[in-house]
């Protein structure tokens, strides 16, 4: 509440009063702190060894952001996503400060209109409430299964690119349980031996120009 003033006042300043541009950059700016808090903190969690076991395997810089660090921080970003999306469905004092035309208001105001000095019509505040809801639970739907799924997790299921089945001594993320085997031996498997050999024969940079 104490910032209405100082953003009003540079709302003035930029034109912007009784224009939905207004409620979107102050939306963005108010929310950009705590998502970048929430998604540094969890790239900081993700293993080291996996991004160190796709450098070893030739890929660059952008090949281990989009394959690795993006897949991983779906939990983090789903996050952000439901928690943007509340502060702003649901924000009501700075859209009823800055917005004056009625074709312009929020869902928010909408429903304090129904509500009147002497009388509120509760039905229709009730139908409007419960669509202003709706949105609210498909979101949540939409992205609550990322909720169970860490970096750990999520390490487990993006795998590294490698043949199928993968040899388990060229990409470290894909390791079983098991002791894996350190050399190719004659009692290796088949894919495991040709899995190395192609690796061998092949540059590393080739390995992730898909």
């Amino acid at each position: 509440m104490m910032l209405i003033i100082p953003q009003f006042v540079l709302t003035k300043q930029l034109h912007l009063i009784d224009n939905l541009w207004a409620l979107v950059l102050f939306y963005v700016s108010g929310n950009l702190a705590l998502n970048t808090f929430l998604l540094r903190s969890f790239f900081e969690g993700i293993p080291r060894e996996l991004d160190e076991a796709m450098e070893v395997d030739g890929a660059n810089v952008w090949t281990r952001y989009w394959r690795l660090a993006m897949p991983l921080a779906r939990p983090a970003l789903a996050t952000t996503v439901i928690f943007t999306f509340l502060a702003t469905w649901d924000e009501f004092a700075w859209a009823l400060t800055v917005i004056s035309t009625e074709t312009k208001r929020t869902l928010p105001i909408a429903i304090q209109l129904f509500h009147g000095q002497n009388s509120t019509q509760w039905g229709l505040v009730f139908a409007a409430s419960l669509i202003a809801i709706l949105p609210v639970i498909v979101v949540y739907l939409v992205f609550q299964r990322h909720f169970v799924a860490g970096p750990d997790r999520r390490s487990r299921e993006r795998m590294i690119p490698c043949s199928s089945p993968p040899n388990p001594s060229i990409c470290p993320a894909r390791r079983s349980s098991s002791k894996p085997p350190t050399r190719e031996t004659s009692s290796s498997p088949t894919w495991a031996r040709s899995c190395a050999r192609s690796r061998a024969s092949a540059p590393a940079s080739s390995i992730w120009e898909n």
